[in-house]
């Protein structure tokens, strides 16, 4: 059970992930879509920040050398969440029309928005590097997920609109794999 809950905070975000992925997909068949239903999405987000970041903690205080990595991770996460979600509820609410997907291509405040996500994306990726090890599958795939996601938000959606809705469905197997991994007790360090 407490391996369950330890590992929660991935398998949410995986969710909030799917979630995400297809409201974009909803975005690119019609641009008369409802994002109301999205709503439903807030709450887990901020539940997997706090329960990832809890995580993180967790590492810190169990590892033997006391990484610092770990602890800045688990700081930093809810306050970059709450700065990427701040950032997006100003911008969605700016928009009186919902273009097509590739019109938001290299727009600079999504692009101010990728950055926030990819610094703390990022953190989580050396926090997962040092628990689980350099030969774990799903540091290459969250590597490719982060990158993919930015190059979408830069540019790549005005030459393939499809490119971002799959880079976070790679992004939520990912984190489900992880989320499994540690269910499943294969961590360096012993979480308690």
């Amino acid at each position: 059970m407490i391996r369950i809950v330890r590992s929660s905070g991935f398998f949410l975000s995986s969710a909030v992930t799917i979630g995400i992925g297809i409201m974009l997909l909803e975005i690119i068949a019609t641009p008369i879509a409802s994002l109301f239903w999205t709503l439903i999405l807030v709450p887990i987000f901020f539940g997997s920040l706090v329960l990832r970041s809890r995580l993180w903690l967790s590492a810190y205080r169990r590892s033997i050398d006391r990484n610092l990595v770990y602890l800045v991770t688990a700081l930093a996460l809810i306050p970059l969440g709450i700065v990427i979600f701040v950032l997006f509820t100003v911008y969605a609410s700016m928009q009186t029309v919902l273009l097509s997907l590739s019109e938001y291509a290299g727009v600079s405040y999504l692009i101010v928005i990728a950055a926030v996500w990819s610094i703390y994306s990022l953190m989580e990726l050396l926090c997962v590097y040092k628990l689980f090890g350099k030969s774990f599958l799903p540091i290459g795939l969250l590597i490719a997920s982060i990158a993919l996601i930015d190059l979408s938000i830069v540019f790549a959606l005005r030459l393939y609109v499809y490119l971002l809705p799959s880079a976070m469905f790679l992004l939520s197997l990912t984190t489900a794999v992880i989320g499994a991994e540690l269910v499943l007790g294969k961590e360096k360090i012993n979480l308690g």
